[in-house]
């Protein structure tokens, strides 16, 4: 986009406050985010979590002098706000308008799931031939739809925009905006279905994309949709793919995966590459959106073997030499680059920024733009390495600055000659067009390269986290628990997703994890659950607040501080003991140690909280509310004597979610945060936020008789196909699951483990399952997997997670 100010406030038909002509290339909307703030729109958007009118002086003072605000904001002065009655409907206006001078061709893509791959193979397949603007990520939100027309190339010849709805209505204001000329329907699943009265409800309200399209893309199966697909456009022509000849396009599957399309009475025969038959639905969405978008068959058959089964999200990952790897490396142009660069600097806390990045698929701007794009950005996120990959950039490096420049005309260049060790402990963002491989560069710095990974996804647990959030009410603060290193997850990188989000407080068991949080950039209050008497010198250093559950562990904390004559005061949490019989006051000495702390103008109690025994049982319910008659006289005694205000804190996940209507001030979001709901009543609010999974080592043939593992604790009752895993129990995966007490997953089919479970190794039953070398194993994904494995093991998930082992690789996603 590229508008000034007035022109904006014309086409929103918004008031202006001053005359400012400013150049306006860029939307922001969050004041945490890197920004060109001297270029930028800034947003107000007023939502559930947060206000934007009160982050308008924060992007003043960033140097943003255009701002899209509510009518009924209060001008402090008058610079370059645009008054309308709905900043986010105003932006969409905007983006509807831009939407509107582009004379190319407008893909509309939605459902249930595969938006986001579909049109990233679709942009790899053709990109060579047409000029492309997709949407960046997974931006098909109200907001992101916006966002994503906003930065179309108005030169294209195409533009591919994902929409996706999860609420009915929704699509009403996606269509006025996205206006699409074609459309394709990816599927139709489970999810959000919760919120529409049954599946044709829902293909009725993600129908609506398709208002005006003459063409429609999908899938001629199952037949219901297509049919009804039909009805609801009368005025389209559906453009079917299936595998029969009745199809529109007919896809015919010949065995050993391989296949005859049927094209214009012309029959092309391809293998699809196995890494993706897996994805075959979505690899013939896009062979047959290229098709009706008039690429050769042929073309688009040759280009399957270059797709990739990329993740669609980013990946964080531990790096050698203490640095931080986001790879970002399978879409490449410039507003996705501009949002991978915001996720770095999230990423990064204290940590210096570089970039690795290569020229984007299919060139659409001069070396010189290319590079004068980058020195803004380099400028914006305050990168201090820059690494261009391709052969056309390298005479063009002048005028950035202190960020150190290089240029390698390959990636097998770059990983001869360039200084590797320069980059230890950076936070390093790699991106760029997949004919590159650049994966090649994040397979080189990656610490371990292990074929068990433990995936986390911060996007999942930004869900659950506001999810609470909002179920709780604005008023009421939230501390998250990132003990035992983050439930296994991995605490400074979960800290730096909740430091971004504005939590209010941190929880953590030793002050060793403290620190470790604050030396990697976190400020957010950090309370230590277990602080060490010896350690006291180090709360006081870094910042951390001590849990206090005794007169002894009181005193020593006054003793030292006294001894000290310390100016800084020492915030603590008092532990009330209400039941539970672990740690903590007993009721009968609250009294004496309020009266010790008053003693101590240096020590402030910064809250008082206790323990509830069995929240999640709605059968000790009376026993909760004994709990909280013991606590709420604490409370008293410590009102009537503390003159100052204290926070009060009972609630853990389960209490939170049944009672949200008496969370006190602050509640203790544990595993909830992860994703799981103790209680079984609010599940289906929450996501997952952990995938476990390995790689198949080995797959052979064990004859009827023959044993497997160990002890030989395991005789195949016939001919069996038997793979190995590289997962045991050094891992985490419990001996005690072997002989058939658990299962793996191969896509989605359980393979029942044989034999006893080695140290290094696990073997696996996958008869009948076509598992090959290489091919993918779920541990556990969804919560029916863990909570089977929690059932066979007698425990609970946060046991499951904890004994993940720190030597399998943690990999974090970010939407």
């Amino acid at each position: 986009m590229d508008y000034n100010i007035l022109e904006i406030a014309k086409i929103v038909q918004g008031a202006l406050t001053s005359a400012q002509t400013g150049r306006i290339t860029e939307i922001a909307f969050d004041t945490r985010l890197p920004a060109l703030w001297g270029q930028a729109l800034f947003v107000a958007l007023e939502g559930q979590q947060a206000n934007g009118h009160a982050y308008i002086e924060k992007a003043r003072s960033l140097g943003c002098h255009a701002f899209l605000v509510a009518n009924t904001y209060q001008f402090k002065d008058q610079d370059g706000c645009i008054a309308v009655e709905n900043p986010l409907a105003a932006l969409q206006s905007l983006a509807a308008h831009h939407r509107n001078l582009f004379k190319g061709l407008v893909v509309g893509i939605t459902g249930s799931l595969g938006k986001t791959t579909v049109k990233e193979w679709l942009y790899q397949l053709i990109g060579n031939d047409l000029k492309v603007s997709i949407s960046p990520k997974s931006y098909n939100s109200q907001l992101g739809v916006a966002i994503s027309l906003l930065s179309i190339s108005l030169g294209d010849d195409l533009a591919i925009i994902e929409a996706g709805i999860s609420e009915p209505g929704e699509m009403v204001k996606l269509e006025q905006m996205v206006k699409p000329d074609i459309g394709l329907l990816t599927n139709l699943g489970e999810a959000h279905q919760a919120n529409f009265e049954s599946y044709e409800h829902k293909l009725r309200e993600k129908g609506i994309l398709f208002t005006h399209c003459p063409k429609v893309v999908c899938s001629s199966e199952p037949l219901e949709i297509t049919e009804s697909l039909r009805k609801l456009l009368p005025n389209a022509r559906l453009v079917d793919w299936g595998y029969d000849a009745l199809a529109s396009i007919p896809i015919i599957p010949q065995g050993n995966d391989r296949y005859s399309l049927v094209y214009q009475a012309v029959s092309y025969v391809f293998s699809l590459p196995r890494k993706l038959h897996f994805q075959a639905e979505n690899l013939f969405h896009c062979l047959a959106m290229g098709l009706v978008l008039g690429i050769r068959p042929g073309r688009l058959l040759e280009r399957l073997n270059s797709l990739s089964a990329l993740p669609m999200r980013m990946e964080i990952k531990q790096g050698k030499n203490g640095m931080i790897l986001l790879n970002d490396s399978y879409s490449a142009e410039f507003l996705s680059l501009h949002l991978a660069l915001q996720h770095l600097s999230r990423s990064a806390g204290n940590q210096a920024r570089a970039l690795i990045v290569s020229q984007f698929h299919d060139q659409q701007v001069s070396p010189g733009e290319f590079m004068e794009k980058m020195r803004s950005l380099v400028d914006t996120h305050h990168l201090v390495r820059l690494v261009v990959i391709g052969p056309d950039i390298e005479p063009l490096g002048k005028g950035f600055g202190s960020c150190h420049l290089a240029f390698y005309p390959s990636v097998d260049r770059f990983l001869l000659e360039y200084p590797h060790n320069s980059l230890a402990h950076m936070a390093v963002l790699i991106k760029g067009a997949r004919r590159y491989g650049l994966e090649r560069v994040v397979a080189y710095y990656q610490d371990k390269t292990g074929r068990t990974c433990l995936e986390i996804n911060l996007s999942a647990l930004r869900h659950n986290y506001l999810w609470f959030h909002q179920h709780l009410g604005r008023e009421t603060k939230i501390m998250v628990m990132l003990k035992a290193l983050g439930y296994g997850a991995g605490s400074f990188e979960l800290a730096r997703m909740l430091q971004s989000v504005q939590a209010h407080y941190l929880a953590v068991a030793y002050i060793d994890e403290g620190i470790l949080l604050r030396k990697h950039g976190i400020h957010t209050p950090i309370m230590v659950l277990g602080p060490e008497p010896e350690g006291i010198h180090l709360l006081l250093e870094h910042v951390l607040e001590p849990e206090v559950y005794s007169l002894s562990s009181l005193k020593i904390l006054m003793d030292y501080v006294r001894e000290r004559n310390m100016d800084q005061i020492l915030p603590i949490h008092l532990n009330i003991e209400t039941g539970m019989h672990r740690t903590g006051f007993a009721i009968q000495e609250v009294a004496l140690a309020i009266k010790l702390v008053n003693q101590e103008p240096k020590i402030k109690v910064a809250s008082i909280f206790t323990h509830l025994a069995a929240s999640d049982d709605p059968s000790s319910d009376v026993f909760t509310d004994q709990q909280l008659v013991v606590f709420e006289t604490a409370v008293g005694i410590c009102k009537a004597h503390l003159h100052y205000p204290f926070l009060t804190h009972v609630a853990n996940t389960a209490a939170a979610g049944r009672w949200p209507s008496r969370p006190y001030q602050m509640v203790r979001l544990g595993i909830g945060f992860y994703g799981v709901d103790p209680s079984a009543q609010f599940s289906h609010q929450l996501q997952l936020a952990f995938r476990w999974v390995t790689q198949i080592n080995q797959v052979h043939q064990v004859p009827s008789g023959e044993t497997v593992g160990y002890g030989r604790a395991w005789q195949a009752p016939d001919e069996r196909t038997i793979a190995t895993v590289p997962v045991g129990y050094a891992d985490g995966l419990r001996r005690s699951l072997g002989q058939g007490r658990a299962c793996l997953y191969h896509r989605g089919n359980p393979a029942p483990i044989v034999g006893k479970i080695c140290m290094d190794m696990t073997m696996i039953d996958v008869t009948g399952l076509d598992a090959r070398e290489g091919d993918e194993v779920v541990i556990f994904e969804t919560l029916p997997q863990l909570d089977a494995l929690c059932r066979a093991l007698d425990t609970i998930p946060y046991e499951i997670f904890t004994g993940i082992s720190g030597r399998v690789r943690r990999i974090y996603l970010e939407e």
